[in-house]
């Protein structure tokens, strides 16, 4: 048995800590570019005007198929269809990287441990990803059944690590590339052998992918193209977490510190274990970080000198997500080994980049006083419970070093992973506009510029909008999206004080603007504290 009741019992606890530290959203991110395409699947009456509906970027990935079926099986919403995946799939991370820990020679209670310690989530600086991410979004679930495919696999349930590797697959394919590039490595070299019943899954998997993507009437996306000038000039500008010279540009060489330092941690805690990992997790170990770091030249070649529009898509600069990953979970490994063998202070000193990372981002960065404080307790306290996690009294110290970094970096280290963004008003103004205005109506917010308030109004009152800055996020799959979305957004900022009826000739039928904004000649449809929405007509 891999997992035994109680473990399983302690995983589901630390599965449920996670929603309340690094937290869970709604509408804050990228669900408020899939929600109106995933609505308009279900409902085709719905968001016939969006621009982001009109240019779909899910050919790639059965992410829509899967939310469609559950939806049309079940009756249930899309935010439940969402957030139930959301549950079930960090579950699995979870599990992942407890099955990680054990197959590395940890105890159970200290491999619960482990699993809190990286469920504590990390920000990838640079690329804009999530260890764990906070949306029900396709990357989020395939980080998370990979590292599930991963842990299985090195428990040699190839099968079963197939499996999970082949759903990660169909949820976002970029994301578990290097884990297949990693594992077909070692299967070539017949460590362990096994490992070919796990690549065939993933080979049945992106052959369904590859049907599915062919059946599907979308727009094509360019995929062996090279940029125009002009629309590397909008990537450059509307996404240039894609672009490392743009990582230059805010950070200096910052950023590329914190990269090697993580992935020096890794080696080290790697080599101190070396003796206790199996085969295949060695081939991980140094694969997978090695691949994030090179990732980071190969894209600078690729796009930046080679402008091939491949890459925007494919995103390659996102697998330093391995190097932050498995540098800490090596930590955390070598810090358990050590507290095996009764070596308190480099136990604690292997559990400072662990809770570091989630607590101050920046491993460069000398934290505050109450951050630099909440880190070393942390530290302190994790490496005290794994040291006399066999004693009568060991689990009240494992449960405290388990459940506490939850409570303790939001409390006391100050870290807050978004901002609140969901307000009464935009709620109100958003079940007003469902019920009062036809589902073809196009809406516009003039002087929102890069408020998220537009993205969170279209799903929650399921109308269409003339344009927003988060729905310009798809301009590195589409060029008839990126140019025609830019030309939406200088045309609205040109004419801040335009009248009604400049906004009717270009088809938007509502404008939402400040309670102070007023049009003497009209009659506000709907105010309340923070908006008054107009009829262009």
């Amino acid at each position: 048995m891999l997992i035994r009741p109680a473990a399983g019992a302690a995983l589901l606890l630390v599965t449920a800590l996670t929603y309340h530290f690094p937290g869970h959203t709604w509408l804050q991110s990228d669900t408020q570019v899939y929600g109106p395409i995933l609505e308009h699947q279900y409902d085709a009456s719905l968001f016939t005007r969006e621009l982001i509906v009109q240019h779909p970027h899910v050919s790639y990935t059965l992410y829509d198929e899967i939310v469609l079926g559950l939806r049309k099986a079940t009756g249930m919403s899309m935010f439940a269809a969402l957030k139930g995946q959301q549950a079930w799939w960090r579950f699995g991370q979870v599990t992942g990287c407890y099955l990680l820990a054990t197959a590395a020679g940890l105890s159970a209670p200290a491999a619960v441990l482990a699993a809190a310690a990286l469920s504590l989530g990390a920000t990838i600086l640079g690329p804009s990803v999530l260890t764990i991410e906070y949306e029900p979004v396709p990357r989020g679930f395939a980080v998370a059944l990979l590292i599930l495919g991963m842990g299985l696999a090195v428990h040699a349930r190839f099968w079963l690590a197939g499996l999970a590797l082949a759903g990660s697959l169909w949820y976002h394919p970029p994301t578990v590339a290097p884990v297949v590039l990693v594992l077909a490595v070692a299967a070539i070299r017949r460590r362990p052998g096994g490992l070919w019943r796990t690549l065939a899954a993933v080979g049945v998997a992106a052959g369904v992918l590859f049907v599915a993507a062919r059946i599907q009437a979308t727009e094509p996306q360019i995929l062996f193209g090279r940029l125009t000038p002009e629309l590397e000039q909008l990537q450059r500008m509307r996404a240039s977490y894609n672009w490392i010279s743009a990582w230059w540009q805010t950070w200096g060489n910052k950023w590329l510190a914190h990269y090697l330092l993580l992935y020096a941690l890794g080696l080290a805690a790697a080599w101190r274990i070396w003796g206790a990992l199996p085969v295949l997790w060695r081939w991980l170990a140094l694969g997978l970080p090695l691949y994030g770091m090179l990732s980071m030249p190969a894209s600078y070649l690729l796009l930046e000198q080679g402008k091939w529009a491949l890459m925007p898509q494919f995103q390659p600069m996102r697998a330093v997500l391995f190097v932050t990953l498995m540098g800490v979970l090596l930590c955390v490994l070598a810090g358990a080994h050590a507290a095996s063998r009764r070596r308190w202070a480099e136990a604690f000193l292997w559990a400072i980049p662990v809770y570091g990372i989630p607590a101050n981002m920046w491993l460069w960065d000398w934290p505050p006083a109450p951050r630099l404080l909440t880190i070393v307790l942390l530290a302190a306290l994790a490496a005290m419970a794994l040291l006399v996690q066999h004693r009568p009294w060991g689990w009240v110290a494992l449960a405290a070093a388990v459940t506490l970094p939850f409570f303790a970096i939001p409390r006391f280290a100050g870290i807050r992973n978004y901002p609140p963004l969901h307000t009464p008003e935009v709620a109100e103004l958003a079940a007003w506009a469902k019920s009062h205005t036809p589902r073809e109506a196009l809406f516009l917010f003039p002087h929102a510029r890069r408020s998220l308030d537009p993205g969170i109004f279209r799903v929650q009152a399921q109308r269409a909008l003339y344009v927003d800055w988060k729905g310009g996020g798809q301009v590195n799959y589409f060029a008839a999206l990126a140019f025609e979305w830019w030309r939406r957004w200088k045309e609205v900022g040109g004419h801040p004080n335009a009248p009604l009826s400049w906004y009717a000739e270009r088809g938007i039928d509502y404008i939402v603007v400040a309670p102070g904004r007023r049009y003497p000649d009209a009659q506000a449809s709907f105010v309340n504290s923070r908006y008054r929405v107009y009829a262009t007509r």
